[in-house]
């Protein structure tokens, strides 16, 4: 008896496991392009991508090629894969 409640109060899916769904089986999807997503935070970041209401952010180390960057942490994370030493230093 007390197996049976225990495997019946485990979900369908995990977490993780909702993770690995194909694009097609993702619940958010994007009105203006094929991207679909798990969670609607992930969809309303995605969409500020077709409708950029803020600049683009450059990386200002000097001699950096990068093109620029729509969103704050991924500017960081070039930054900190790319130039090291320049952010340990700030």
């Amino acid at each position: 008896m007390l197996i049976r409640w225990v495997l019946e109060a485990v979900p369908p899916r995990l977490r993780h496991e909702k993770t690995h769904l194909n694009r097609s089986e993702r619940p958010h999807k994007c009105s203006l392009c094929r991207e679909a997503f798990l969670y609607p935070k992930d969809l309303t970041r995605h969409q500020n991508k077709h409708a950029p209401t803020q600049g683009t952010l450059y990386c200002d180390v000097p001699g950096c090629t990068s093109d620029g960057f729509s969103r704050r942490d991924n500017l960081l994370r070039h930054q900190r894969r790319q130039h090291p030493s320049s952010v340990a230093s700030s």
